[in-house]
């Protein structure tokens, strides 16, 4: 999981033997087939464009405000995107 809410992962990790921490967004980015963009669309806007994906990967976007065309413009690559709404 993400090292964004630092006090939130660990509990987490505590509470579940299968969850680890990520040193940052890329690593999970690189370790994922599936990725799930579950941020706000300030948040979404200023990580998503330094993030590297794989055109093998599928990017699930919970981000409401981005379109389609706008996560492709982001993502840099032909994933397969989806817009979860």
């Amino acid at each position: 999981m993400s090292p964004r809410n630092r006090n939130v992962a660990k509990k987490l990790k505590r509470q579940f033997r299968k969850v680890s921490i990520a040193k940052n967004n890329q690593e999970i980015v690189n370790s994922c087939n599936w990725i799930f963009l579950a941020v706000t669309p300030n948040v979404g806007e200023k990580i998503i464009k330094h993030l590297k994906f794989k055109s093998s990967q599928t990017v699930i976007s919970f981000i409401s405000t981005m379109t389609l065309a706008q996560l492709k413009q982001a993502i840099k690559v032909k994933a397969k995107i989806i817009r979860a709404i």
